[in-house]
């Protein structure tokens, strides 16, 4: 399954809304023309064969790295 998340790095970590998640690619392009045209979501895999925890390192992997991609463009 895939889903497609949105960070809002105007937020800390934590904090209410920084992070959106979205069913389908339709959905996060249509609440970002509302809400935040020049953000992006990125699709995610989520395997239903992973433990929680792995789900949940793996995410964490992938925000840090768009994060840092993210302040090195700035």
């Amino acid at each position: 399954m895939t889903v497609w998340i949105y960070v809002n790095t105007a937020k800390q970590v934590g904090d209410r809304g920084q992070l959106k998640v979205f069913d389908s690619q339709d959905a996060a392009e249509a609440w970002l023309a509302v809400n935040d045209p020049e953000g992006v979501a990125f699709e995610y895999e989520v395997n239903s064969m992973m433990t929680a925890r792995e789900a949940y390192d793996r995410f964490q992997q992938e925000v840090a790295h768009i994060l840092d991609c993210l302040k090195r463009n700035s």
